[in-house]
């Protein structure tokens, strides 16, 4: 590995220690090293070239060696033009390419939407704009920031008592049909029907602290997973010489269990079918029987929502000793 270095960097502030422009009048010089770690290597033609490299000396390091190595191959005429191509190219556009590939595999929308969402937001977050500055390092932070910091919400009103649908969703920073299924989900109190329903103050309360805690570690994993499958894949066609973030392994999930999903019961569970059949109402285009059998069907096969939105006619293998069902590619 080469050696690299912190730059001295000159800047000017006044008297107060804020950064202004060189002839502010007033204005003294300072100096202080650079967050990042700087290299200097021989190019392919020959020249001496000093380059700015990473906040982390590790990443700095093993950047400079590539460097070196890669200039050393083109003076010798072993340059890779493709490769040196990917490598200009901005991430976000590679990032693109990965989401095409995946749909062309028969990734279902959903899951290609929610994989590059997870992506974007790690590269957005790190300020990762080009291969060169994937840093793992890099990505250790960020997601232990996720983690440790949750969002940033005005703080709830002292003395208020009681909210309403609307009120509620403003303070949570959340659309309003998503407020029902918080409460209920989290067993929270709320009182009244329709325009006359309203949230206490606990029920507030308990939500502002849900949405204003750090990411789970689950959450955090799925960020990681994602950014390691789209710099494989970048690796397998020769878009990049190797993965920096391969040695990186995802938090124990045990450790930190938001919502454990419950098993339920068979009593339980021929109670929904009981009350599916039953019902009178109309959801996403279903009535009550189809989803009786829908959910049926969901129970004794163990198929995910996915799986069981795929199924057809030919799905059914009705005239089989004993009857199958298959689920097709979605």
């Amino acid at each position: 590995m080469g050696d690299v270095f912190r730059q001295q960097i000159k800047r000017y502030v006044d008297a107060n220690g804020k950064r202004v422009k060189k002839d502010t009048p007033g204005a003294r010089t300072v100096e202080e090293e650079s967050s990042k770690w700087y290299g200097e290597y021989r190019d392919e033609n020959d020249q001496w070239v000093r380059v700015p490299l990473s906040t982390d000396k590790t990443a700095a390091q093993v950047m400079l060696a590539d460097l070196i190595r890669d200039a050393e191959r083109a003076r010798r005429g072993l340059a890779d033009p493709a490769r040196e191509s990917h490598a200009r190219r901005k991430l976000v556009e590679h990032l693109a390419d990965w989401q095409a590939a995946l749909l062309a595999d028969g990734a279902t929308g959903q899951h290609v939407r929610q994989t590059v969402a997870c992506v974007r937001r790690v590269l957005d977050g790190c300020k990762f704009v080009f291969l060169a500055d994937l840093s793992a390092s890099a990505v250790q932070k960020y997601l232990a920031r996720l983690r440790d910091a949750g969002r940033t919400l005005p703080p709830l009103d002292p003395v208020k008592a009681w909210y309403t649908k609307k009120e509620l969703a403003a303070v949570l920073g959340v659309k309003l049909p998503a407020i029902p299924p918080m409460v209920r989900r989290h067993r929270l109190e709320a009182t009244g029907k329709g325009k006359k329903r309203r949230f206490p103050k606990a029920t507030a309360e308990a939500l502002y602290a849900l949405r204003t805690r750090g990411r789970s570690i689950k959450t955090s994993n799925l960020y990681l997973d994602a950014l390691k499958a789209f710099v494989a894949w970048m690796v397998r066609g020769k878009r990049a010489a190797d993965n920096p973030l391969a040695h990186l392994s995802g938090g124990n999930v045990k450790l930190d269990r938001r919502h454990d999903r419950q098993t339920l019961s068979e009593d339980q569970l021929s109670a929904i079918l009981r009350a599916a059949l039953a019902s009178e109402k109309t959801f996403r285009g279903l009535d009550g029987p189809d989803r009786h059998f829908l959910y049926l069907a969901a129970m004794t096969t163990g198929f995910r929502a996915e799986e069981v939105a795929s199924l057809t006619p030919e799905s059914f293998a009705l005239d089989e000793t004993p009857p199958s069902l298959s689920c097709l590619p979605a």
